[in-house]
């Protein structure tokens, strides 16, 4: 009565009672198992237990491959970081001694490549005179938008500024241009 008590328990809750798991070496419906499934069993479980471990280690292999990498990036990073630094000192360090001799002759030699390639004719005539004016005068407007461009480009702060501006030039135009419009149909009524 006990024991039927205590599988009648372990039944409603879920639970094998201790007198339903089969011993060792039968199944679950009492009859006793061959050598050779149980050797099969033990088999496969080394077999598994083998290929975890090679597992384990291939993934062992991949984290250190990948460590190696990311501290030879983090070597090149560093490299190239100080590259930039050594030669934007050496930038403001020219940046400075160009300054100081910019009043002198400037080497025609070498053109500014940031500014673009200058279209200037080399002619010494005075031919063309307007559309040559024109011309430069497109040119010079084309430099300072580009310069304008790149500041924008840079500076979060500037593009705030810029892009705020347009936007209240449009709508104080458009206040403008809807008050006059309300102003002469109510002066023609």
């Amino acid at each position: 009565a006990a024991s039927a008590a205590t599988s009648a328990t372990a039944a409603t809750a879920g639970v094998a009672a201790p007198s339903a798991i089969p011993p060792a070496g039968t199944t679950s419906t009492g009859s006793v198992s061959s050598p050779d499934l149980d050797a099969k069993l033990v088999s496969l479980r080394v077999e598994h237990g083998e290929d975890l471990k090679r597992l384990a280690q291939g993934h062992r292999e991949e984290l250190e491959y990948l460590r190696r990498r990311s501290e030879e990036k983090d070597r090149r990073l560093e490299t190239l970081i100080c590259d930039r630094n050594a030669l934007r000192l050496e930038n403001t360090e020219q940046g400075a001694a160009t300054s100081a001799t910019k009043g002198k002759v400037k080497d025609a030699e070498t053109p500014d490549l940031e500014e673009g390639l200058s279209f200037r004719s080399s002619s010494g005539g005075g031919g063309g005179g307007c559309r040559e004016a024109v011309a430069d005068c497109g040119r010079d407007g084309d430099i300072v938008l580009r310069r304008f461009s790149r500041v924008l480009f840079v500076s979060r702060t500037m593009r705030g500024v810029f892009f705020g501006y347009m936007l209240m030039l449009h709508i104080w135009i458009w206040v403008v241009l809807h008050h006059t419009a309300a102003s002469r149909t109510s002066g023609t009524s």
